[in-house]
């Protein structure tokens, strides 16, 4: 058949059945849309009865460039997906119409056969324009993020470059990247250790630290995230860094990132400090000597009968020299933790007869307060690995903040048991009690929950301090459970093989 005829045809049936393909068509879009949540409004009803419309004439003179016009505005949004099912909605509501309006089978098989041809075309032409849009939407966001990369890695390299701190890149073995910075703490040029063996730069006695921290950083293990160690200057002398190190790519294989701060200045003013409160403590510790056995000679009564109030002045001069015995004691103490030449001490210590030792030293202390001092250990308790004198002066600690936080009246209760590997005792008390907010903070060092100059309880803040340092460095941990006004419990928890590797 002529196909100018078919399209006469074809264009004639679409126009007497106008409204009902313009209702169809936009009933089917409205199913479509309500899975993306959108609602066929007038204004879009308008556009699809348009587009039925512009197809009508475009079906009588076989040109379609007004159709695809109209919808290329469908595609820049983009709605590709939703203009090309549109089409083949629409072609097959035709063909139906089709189907049910033509009677002679010929005329219909070519109709249909016309149809499809059409929408072919046109499918294809939406294809074609979606794609080149699509690459040009590819080829603009390739652009943008090329230049957004290039800002990045400017802002990086200038950061990194102009960083006070040194950073390097560690990959097999090697040193593949160093900024100015890292050179500078060795004395060196960047040039000079970019491609050398980062070994070459560290003191003999830390190589062993550094190796296992960045071997298993590069097999993906758990290394040290922050360790202290000593590299070596371009002159040979020494000098003391701390490394923080992760793990990294490098050119698409693992490496090891490193950032490098020269703590020498640091170390030497930490040494200063220790040297000078070790110094101070030795100091005081001879004239206080003097001082307190003076003290005990007239209380004695070797120098002659005291009267009442004599009396009475040199036991409070004799309770505040024995307080400040015992602060020298502590800063000597921590001062000893602080030192690089600090080990303890380990042995098997049975901890419940250290811990009834202890009690039974401050039972005067507690009865001068009018407490009752309960002791309640198993026998059987397990012994642990430590160091006798300073687990002896953990729970000396402890209790004495028991007794000096408990008003007359109250009771100091100490109990222990086992629980799993660890050996656990308990110091509880019926006292003031600590605030929640504060519960967190009494194991800083100089912290008091009550530091105004009129409180009531005296001390340096340093007694819970050492407790945790002692706690910790067997590899145990110490709690606090309190309500303000009722008391509270602290619990050490010491493992019975030692510290935990």
């Amino acid at each position: 058949m002529d196909v100018a005829d078919l399209r006469s045809g074809l264009a004639d049936l679409m126009a007497s059945s106008k409204q009902e393909l313009q209702a169809r068509f936009v009933k089917w879009i409205e199913r479509h849309m309500e899975s993306h949540e959108v609602v066929v409004d007038d204004a879009i009803g308008r556009i699809l009865e348009e587009i039925v419309s512009i197809l009508i004439d475009s079906v009588r003179d076989g040109r379609y460039e007004k159709v695809l016009l109209r919808l290329k505005g469908f595609i820049d949004e983009p709605g590709f997906e939703q203009a090309e099912a549109g089409l083949r909605a629409f072609r097959t509501i035709l063909v139906n119409e089709v189907n049910r309006s033509m009677g002679d089978v010929e005329t219909k098989h070519c109709t249909i056969e016309l149809i499809y041809k059409d929408f072919d075309l046109m499918l294809d032409v939406i294809s074609r324009l979606y794609e080149r849009m699509y690459a040009l939407r590819l080829e603009k966001r390739i652009e943008e993020r090329t230049a957004e990369l290039v800002e990045a890695q400017g802002l990086y390299e200038g950061l990194v470059e102009n960083s006070p701190i040194g950073v390097c890149i560690v990959q097999d073995d090697m040193i593949v990247f160093a900024n100015d910075r890292l050179a500078g703490i060795g004395g060196y040029a960047k040039e000079d250790i970019t491609g050398v063996d980062y070994r070459l730069l560290m003191a003999p006695e830390s190589l062993d630290n550094v190796i296992e921290g960045i071997e298993r950083r590069q097999k993906g293990l758990d290394g040290p995230l922050t360790y202290r160690t000593k590299g070596v200057r371009r002159d040979g002398s020494p000098v003391e860094v701390e490394v923080y190190s992760i793990p990294t790519t490098f050119k698409g294989k693992p490496a090891t990132q490193c950032v490098v701060r020269d703590i020498s200045r640091e170390k030497k003013i930490e040494q200063l400090r220790q040297s000078f409160f070790s110094n101070v403590s030795h100091e005081l510790r001879t004239p206080l000597t003097t001082i307190s056995g003076y003290i005990k000679f007239l209380l004695g009564g070797k120098m002659g009968e005291l009267n009442q109030s004599q009396m009475q002045a040199l036991q409070a001069a004799n309770e505040e020299a024995d307080k400040l015995d015992r602060l020298i004691d502590t800063v000597i103490e921590l001062s000893s933790f602080d030192s690089e030449s600090f080990r303890l001490h380990l042995g098997d210590v049975d901890v419940a007869r250290v811990t009834e030792e202890t009690a039974r030293s401050k039972e005067s202390q507690a009865k001068h307060k009018d407490l009752r001092l309960e002791v309640n250990l198993p026998e059987n308790l397990p012994h642990v690995v430590g160091d006798e004198r300073r687990l002896g002066l953990l729970m000396s600690n402890i209790i004495d903040n028991a007794i000096k936080f408990t008003p007359g009246g109250g009771a100091v209760k100490i109990a222990g048991h086992e629980e799993g590997s660890d050996v656990v005792i308990e110091v509880s008390d019926t006292g003031i009690g600590i605030p929640k907010e504060e519960q967190s903070k009494i194991f800083d060092r100089f912290y008091q929950v009550d530091s105004s100059p009129t409180r009531m309880h005296g001390g340096a803040g340093l007694g819970l301090s050492i407790c945790k340092e002692i706690v910790d460095l067997h590899g145990g941990r110490i709690e606090v459970e309190s309500d303000v006004g009722k008391g509270s419990t602290f619990r050490v928890c010491l493992p019975r093989e030692g510290k935990r590797e």
